[in-house]
């Protein structure tokens, strides 16, 4: 157990330098404890040092720790699956694209760069991945439903989709359901409290999911619950389709202990930080790069994954055949782009998987011109575009229990079924200014032009003033901060 616990000391320092190294980029790095004759006002050293050096710390101990099946605590400590996994994320950090300073002008933006040696880390997160998969430790046995309501249920198997979450406690810290999850607006009457959902997907990631994907309903929730005075109970309403469609993946009516009234933070819902599906992809991806071309290996790892995702009677068209059709480096890198965006919606990964691909500028400008395309073509479905048939408006009534009966979500209805409300939904991406359509007044905040055109776009953090103030001038901004 010594041993074990050594490597968790190693697994977390490495985790909390891959948060560092992915938002501040390079930053100091000790690899020892402080001693008296240090010197205490360190520089910032070159994030592939730091990268290389943590992920060797990994595979130096990952032989000597348990899975969490061998675990008192399963996922909820560092273990052995995890760190394989922890390596595999860490190496393809290492081996991807990511924001570096120009040194000899601090008040520029930049550039995107990937290391030469990046073969070699994408080599290392094969092989690690590969180990876990080979091991026969975890499975994808849950329904995808089941991940994470075991979260709120506070159970946590050890040979399953989750490989490591950070552990919560009731009453105590989280802000897992209430943050992040279904939205319950506030009141002071439910014994579930409410939650101040900050969170949200988009409607064009919404509908970009395919048909029969189980993941969408549960990533994207088109509703909210509130309190009815009337009926002394939460009810469903629609959810305001700009700013409210949540992550449904965690829901404080889901946990295993209610909070009680007012109850808010504090949900003691775990947050995931490695998950089983991740690795398959995160294999099936280096595989891909590696050969060229993918491998049939790296093709059932992507075919475990989407046949969670779909029920039994889609497996030979939305996993075979889809999957066996991606047949060069490309097509695979573009489904896999986008199988992860499917599968890892709210879970904090997004961002750094576009990073590491230098896709996120690209994908947030397509996402801006998504979002308009959608409002104009949900408007004038008979003028064509992709978005034609998503619905303009969708209709609502109450059944008994206080849930919602939505009809037209999946299609762009012309006419108001008997007994229901119309609720116009796709079409609010895009509002009137002087008699012409233009985007949403939130979206142009969120995504703003000077932003987007900035190229290479600056997404890393600054270091703080007072920090910068306190190092003796030992660390400076860059990146034009």
């Amino acid at each position: 157990m010594i041993r074990h616990l050594y490597g968790e000391a190693k697994a977390i320092r490495a985790l909390m330098y891959l948060e560092l190294t992915r938002n501040w980029g390079d930053v100091p790095f000790l690899t020892r404890e402080t001693r008296f004759d240090d010197n205490f006002y360190p520089g910032a050293t070159n994030r592939d040092t730091i990268q290389a050096h943590v992920i060797e710390d990994l595979i130096e101990v990952e032989p000597t720790m348990y899975y969490a099946s061998e675990l008192t605590e399963k996922v909820e400590r560092l273990n052995r699956g995890a760190v394989q996994g922890l390596i595999a994320r860490l190496a393809l950090t290492r081996g991807g694209w990511s924001l570096r300073p120009d040194l000899n002008n601090p008040s520029a933006p930049g550039q995107m760069y990937r290391p030469a040696d990046y073969l070699k880390y994408y080599q290392i997160a094969a092989d690690y991945s590969r180990k876990l998969i080979e091991s026969g430790r975890h499975t994808l046995a849950s329904s995808f439903r089941e991940v994470f309501y075991n979260q709120c249920q506070e159970i946590y198997p050890g040979n399953d989709d989750m490989l490591y979450e950070v552990a919560m406690a009731l009453n105590y810290n989280s802000a897992v359901g209430h943050n992040i999850g279904v939205r319950i607006e506030k009141n002071s009457f439910s014994i579930y409290g409410f939650s101040n959902v900050y969170y949200n997907v988009t409607l064009p990631f919404m509908y970009s999911f395919a048909q029969g994907d189980v993941r969408r309903d549960i990533s994207c929730v088109p509703y909210m619950w509130q309190w009815n005075e009337e009926t002394g109970r939460l009810e469903q309403e629609p959810a305001d389709p700009v700013r409210r469609v949540c992550v449904g993946k965690w829901s404080k009516l889901d946990m295993k202990t209610p909070q009680g009234y007012n109850g808010e933070y504090n949900t003691g819902i775990n947050w995931p930080i490695i998950r089983y599906a991740d690795v398959l992809l995160m294999f099936a991806e280096a595989e891909n790069e590696l050969k060229g071309a993918p491998t049939d290996s790296a093709r059932m790892a992507l075919k475990e994954v989407r046949k969670r995702a779909f029920p039994a009677d889609l497996h030979a068209t939305m996993v075979d055949e889809y999957v066996d059709g991606l047949t060069d480096h490309d097509t695979f890198f573009d489904a896999l782009v986008n199988e992860r965006a499917w599968e890892f919606a709210g879970e904090s990964i997004r961002k750094y998987d576009l990073i590491r691909w230098n896709l996120l500028r690209e994908k947030l400008i397509e996402l801006k011109q998504n979002l308009f395309d959608m409002g104009i073509q949900s408007r004038n479905p008979s003028g064509g575009g992709k978005y034609a048939n998503v619905p303009n408006y969708i209709y609502y009534k109450k059944n008994s229990d206080g849930t919602l009966d939505i009809k037209g979500l999946d299609q762009n209805m012309t006419s108001t079924p008997t007994g229901y409300t119309r609720y116009q939904w796709c079409g609010r991406m895009v509002e009137t200014q002087n008699g012409e359509f233009i985007l949403k007044k939130e979206y142009n905040y969120y995504y703003r032009d000077v932003v987007l055109n900035q190229d290479p776009m600056v997404y890393l953090y600054p270091i703080h003033k007072d920090v910068i103030a306190e190092s003796m001038g030992s660390l400076k901004n860059y990146y034009g901060k």
